[in-house]
């Protein structure tokens, strides 16, 4: 039903038990093509503040969007921060999540990111994860993306439940030491086989650098297993690089 042109009514409650103070404010608004609900929360004590915020907005088209904020003191300068963002929309969902963490001179950020396609040719569902973490003298970095296949699709019914996923590292501490690394993990469906590839790229601390592949398919039927590795290492010494390369096969029947 669409809404009310414009409507707007806001209530604040005022709420005190022993040595903690709370503060609610409540606002309804009505425009044009939406409606917003909102709740502003402001919780003070003897072991510091909290101030939250909450707000539903429901569209005339369909799309429902629910935020969270929360930001919470302590009283010996540790902070945190988070925030909650939901969105539905007919058959896709976005679910993010963001916290910000200060705590005895280190930050910590961490984000994830959820989306979800509910139709039979959609992606499925795609994961996203995020970790920065910042102290003195050091800096760390990972994430991690995978796309999962939650639907069969028309062209490969047998497909459901293939996956791809990067994981990412990269850690550099003050004396420029880095380690930087990339792993790339493939689960592949078929109607005979499954395939399970692993591809790692890593530079290492001495300036050198690895690159490995192993591939595991496994046969539906009956089991077995054919593995294949490779795997190659750089390394600089005294001016000189040098390439050492390794190759592995094996076949394990399943008894």
């Amino acid at each position: 039903m669409p809404h009310a042109p414009t409507k707007d009514v806001t209530t604040t409650e005022t709420i005190t038990d022993k040595d903690c103070k709370i503060i609610k404010v409540t606002r309804d608004h009505d425009e044009l093509g939406q409606h917003t609900h909102s709740e502003v929360v402001d919780k003070i004590s003897p072991g510091g503040r909290t101030h939250s915020e909450a707000t539903d907005v429901e569209k005339d088209d369909g799309e429902h969007v629910h935020k969270e904020v929360v930001d919470k003191e302590g009283t010996h300068g540790e902070r945190i921060h988070q925030t909650v963002t939901k969105t539905d929309k007919g058959s896709r969902h976005i679910g993010k999540q963001v916290v910000d963490t200060d705590v005895q001179g280190k930050h910590i950020h961490e984000e994830e990111k959820v989306t979800t396609n509910k139709t039979l040719l959609g992606d499925g569902t795609v994961t996203r994860v995020v970790r920065d973490v910042d102290e003195p003298g050091h800096h760390h970095h990972e994430e991690v993306t995978t796309i999962h296949k939650d639907k069969m699709s028309m062209a490969n019914p047998s497909e459901i439940g293939s996956s791809v996923t990067r994981h990412i590292v990269d850690d550099v501490v003050k004396d420029g030491t880095r380690v930087h690394e990339v792993k790339d993990v493939v689960e592949a469906r078929g109607t005979i086989e499954t395939k399970h590839i692993v591809v790692t790229d890593r530079d290492t601390t001495d300036g050198g650098h690895v690159h490995s592949e192993k591939v595991e398919t496994t046969n539906i039927v009956d089991g077995t297993k054919h593995i294949v590795s490779d795997e190659k290492i750089i390394t600089t010494k005294g001016g000189v690089t040098t390439v050492d390369e390794v190759h592995k096969e094996e076949t394990v029947k399943q008894q």
